[in-house]
């Protein structure tokens, strides 16, 4: 495949950054999150640079002036700049600079639901070219008029630090959506790869819960010995309350035992959990896919995996589950703070996709690979490379319209939190 016809593939998605818990004031290297600067995808500095200014989205100020009518709106401040191309993807960058500069704002932490208070979670949205803060609508009446201009003030704090006047910002409630964790190839796959089934397992009890999950891809611990190789999946599939749980390949028999003691590796800032498992390839299933199939495969359903880094994707990316196969969408935003019904922990970002083809999510997808595709020489030998992302987590569920988006923990996030990095060792060049 050609770098123009590779671009012109392309559509440019915000971000995916490197989440590391920055102390209060820290400077925050804007560099790191920049494609421009930091990409491991085989595409020159020129090339790159023209990906970001053809398929960067214009901002689009309609959304942020419908908001100002719409019941759940509680405030807005600012004014959206009409930007596009590069411009409107530095812009990104100095949102989330913003967002991030917050997260351990004393004054904003008051108002954070983890501390009992009504702000539920922030982010962004590409085309969108705002910040909105989430309010529990439960809570909503907590809130005065000096609360919401304190909370426009903090912003504005950041806001003007980084350069930044008349920041936009809605604060709004969070009645009209829910946040589902979707946990519910079949073959037995040895070495493991990423994308194919599995189930967990954990006393509940006199009752053994079994339920499904994809395998997201292989990795290895930071130190890197390959006596610590193993793969990434969902960590909600087991309980945070201390029970033991198991994990077998593809499915609950004595035959298929993979890893056990598993509740031990939860981390609560992320919804991802590393398996210790040395019997393992860097490659993941991707399945009969119909937008992909005519490109080549080191074998019909199997994709080499190739690590992407911490940068911010540009482009289509791709999802594969057990339950809905491989379907397709672009990366839309991130949020802070964020909370899936019917559970207790807050995770510190995850980010949206929306879905162009096929599901969002469904039971049986969490912890399936995200990535992005593209064709790749390797020793001369051409073939369809998995560009690793991240593994789904669930779906946000938006109840007036019915439409749905995937809610996923990124690559970079997984390596920081659970330290460790994709297992690959490649290197290649763009055909």
């Amino acid at each position: 495949m050609q770098s123009k016809s590779i671009l012109m593939a392309f559509l440019v998605l915000f971000a995916l950054f490197s989440f590391a818990s920055f102390a209060y004031g820290e400077e925050v290297n804007v560099d790191r999150f920049d494609i421009r600067k930091s990409s491991d995808l085989p595409l020159n500095e020129t090339e790159i640079a023209e990906m970001v200014e053809k398929n960067t989205p214009a901002i689009d100020p309609t959304n942020f002036e419908s908001k100002k009518a719409d019941k759940s709106t509680l405030a807005v401040y600012g004014e959206v700049p009409v930007k596009n191309g590069t411009a409107s993807y530095d812009w990104h960058l100095l949102l989330f600079k913003i967002t991030d500069d917050i997260k351990n704002d004393s004054d904003f932490q008051k108002y954070s639901a983890i501390n009992g208070g009504p702000l539920t979670s922030y982010g962004s949205k590409y085309t969108d070219g705002f910040i909105q803060v989430n309010v529990d609508f439960k809570q909503a009446d907590l809130l005065k008029q000096e609360d919401l201009d304190q909370i426009q003030k903090i912003f504005e704090k950041y806001a003007n630090e980084n350069g930044i006047k008349n920041l936009p910002i809605v604060i709004a409630t969070n009645e009209n959506v829910r946040n589902v964790a979707t946990v519910s190839n079949d073959d037995v796959t040895r070495p493991v790869i990423g994308g194919v089934n599995a189930q967990g397992t954990y006393p509940t009890g006199s009752n053994l819960v079994k339920p499904n999950i994809t395998l997201g891809y292989p990795v290895i611990k930071n130190n890197n010995s390959l006596t610590t190789r193993g793969f990434i999946t969902v960590a909600h599939l087991f309980p945070e309350n201390g029970t033991v749980g198991s994990l077998y390949q593809p499915e609950y028999s004595s035959s298929n035992f993979v890893a056990g003691g598993l509740i031990n590796n939860i981390n609560s800032q992320i919804d991802a959990i590393y398996v210790k498992f040395a019997n393992v390839e860097p490659a993941i299933h991707v399945g009969d896919d119909p937008v992909l199939s005519a490109k080549s495969r080191t074998s019909e359903n199997e994709s080499k995996m190739m690590i992407y880094g911490s940068s911010n994707p540009s482009g289509e990316l791709r999802r594969f589950g057990k339950a809905t196969g491989n379907t397709g969408g672009y990366y839309i935003g991130y949020e802070r703070n964020f909370k899936f019904d019917r559970s207790d922990k807050y995770l510190d970002t995850v980010y949206i996709m929306n879905a162009t083809d096929g599901d969002a999510s469904i039971e049986g997808d969490s912890g399936g690979p995200i990535y992005i595709g593209m064709n790749v020489t390797i020793s001369g030998k051409t073939d369809y490379q998995a560009f690793m992302v991240g593994i789904t987590n669930g779906r946000r569920e938006y109840i007036n319209n019915g439409t749905c988006e995937t809610i996923f923990a990124p690559q970079s996030e997984i390596d920081y939190y659970l330290d460790v990095r994709p297992y690959w060792s490649r290197t290649a060049t763009l055909t």
